[in-house]
């Protein structure tokens, strides 16, 4: 489903959407309940999604046990005693030293980039354990030099990723939350109506380096703690969100840094996936330094497209990403507007593909002194 605007006199009817990642099966749901939901969620993101998945990390089998034994009713000291019988299998993951409002947001986020990646993930590892000659050295050096310097821990393909596009209702004028009413589909009875369509694509999932985003943040102006490793970095900087993170000055900054650089990626990911830029769109997840860009669904029938450019072109996209002409053909103009410098020419993407109405995006954020692509002074 597309999101447009009907121009009638002076108002502008703007139709109100949620995309989410839907859940693939039930199946999916119980492992990763089993496996000790939102929190080893998250524990797997801020280890740097570096097992299979989230019921693959060290002290997961340990953690699904006490989630079951908790569900036939045992007491923690039955637990922990049949446990010990058993000789504690595995160690529980620390949890990170976080506010709980900013937990719950994070578990959420996290959550949600389990469960699109439960049932199909490709990884830069298994391409590099499949590839022999050329294109094995070409994953060795290429793509992960081309990583390191776009300053990302990884970037994970999902050929099955389960996209839920629901319509709830519509508002007029101002595209920020409480500056308008929305008008929302009823039934005759009152009941509120969402029209979705359940649909399956293909993915990218890329995650920022927590290192390089927390000394991006203090280079914005913002005191945290240097880190050098980069789960102690991660927790550092979702400290420093606070709480409540709606008000969070260091959210916002993250929120601009990741799609600035989604929507930078998306309009060169479009010309090597072979992909119109208006069938490709985003989904954000701030809290785990994450963005996803994914082909918008067309039925049941999936191109291949962003599975082709991960195979063979990714280096490319990534290199262009960075070091391709950052200037804006209206700049000086763009460059100084106070809203940030981004527009129709140089950031923007058509309406449907941006679920943020082309707000929250600064080429400053990439490309400025102190922007996140400018070399890290030691």
């Amino acid at each position: 489903m597309m999101e447009f605007t009907v121009h009638r006199g002076a108002s502008v009817f703007v139709p109100r959407s949620v995309v989410i990642v839907n859940p693939p099966s039930k199946t999916q749901r119980r492992r990763l309940f089993v496996a000790g939901g939102g929190p080893a969620a998250l524990q797997w993101v801020a280890g740097g999604m570096m097992a299979s998945w989230v019921d693959k990390m060290s002290g997961s089998q340990t953690a699904a046990l006490r989630r079951l034994l908790t569900e036939q009713g045992r007491t923690p000291q039955q637990i922990d005693a049949a446990l010990a019988a058993m000789g504690d299998i595995d160690e529980r993951p620390q949890e990170l030293d976080i506010p709980p409002a900013i937990r719950e947001m994070a578990e959420s986020e996290a959550s949600a980039l389990a469960l699109s990646m439960s049932e199909t993930r490709q990884t830069l590892d298994d391409l590099q354990r499949t590839a022999t000659g050329v294109r094995s050295t070409l994953y060795d050096n290429a793509y992960v030099g081309a990583l390191a310097v776009a300053k990302f821990q990884r970037i994970d393909l999902v050929d099955r990723f389960p996209i839920l596009n629901g319509q709830f209702g519509y508002t007029r004028g101002d595209h920020e939350p409480g500056a308008s009413r929305l008008r929302h589909f009823n039934e005759k009875d009152g009941t509120v109506v969402v029209y979705g369509d359940l649909a399956t694509t293909e993915a990218l999932v890329t995650r920022l380096d927590p290192v390089a985003v927390l000394r991006w943040l203090n280079r914005q102006g913002h005191s945290i703690a240097p880190q050098s490793d980069q789960k102690l970095a991660y927790q550092a900087i979702l400290q420093a969100i606070g709480d409540p993170p709606e008000a969070s000055d260091v959210l916002a900054d993250i929120t601009l840094l990741i799609h600035s650089l989604s929507h930078r990626m998306l309009r060169q990911t479009s010309f090597y996936a072979g992909i119109d830029r208006e069938a490709l769109s985003e989904l954000l997840f701030p809290t785990t330094l994450s963005f996803v860009t994914y082909a918008v669904p067309r039925g049941d029938f999936v191109l291949g497209g962003l599975q082709a450019m991960m195979e063979h072109d990714l280096h490319t996209v990534l290199d262009r990403m960075v070091f391709e002409e950052w200037r804006c053909a209206l700049d000086p103009g763009c460059w100084e507007s106070s809203s940030g410098a981004a527009c129709a020419v140089c950031l923007h993407l058509g309406e449907p593909s941006c679920r943020l109405f082309n707000t929250r995006l600064d080429r400053k954020s990439l490309f400025d002194i102190g922007g996140y692509f400018r070399p890290d002074k030691p």
